[in-house]
């Protein structure tokens, strides 16, 4: 106000409670770019086992249907 320096001690938790935001980092987790690239690579092969076994399960049911 006047051009006073005053010294200020703050207390982070008491920060975060008079803020309401939870005791936890809010910021995401670093991945590095190549960790994110490997999960996409083993969410895409995932998938494409899971297409796989959806296409075998059928083509089975309908020669079972057939009889």
């Amino acid at each position: 106000m006047h051009g006073v320096v005053v010294p200020l001690f703050l207390n982070v938790s008491d920060l975060r409670d008079t803020l309401e935001l939870p005791a936890y980092s809010l910021r995401p987790r670093f991945e590095s770019h190549a960790t994110w690239e490997r999960r996409i690579r083993l969410k895409t092969r995932k998938m494409r086992i899971m297409q796989i076994q959806r296409r075998t399960t059928s083509a089975l049911l309908e020669k079972l249907q057939r009889g």
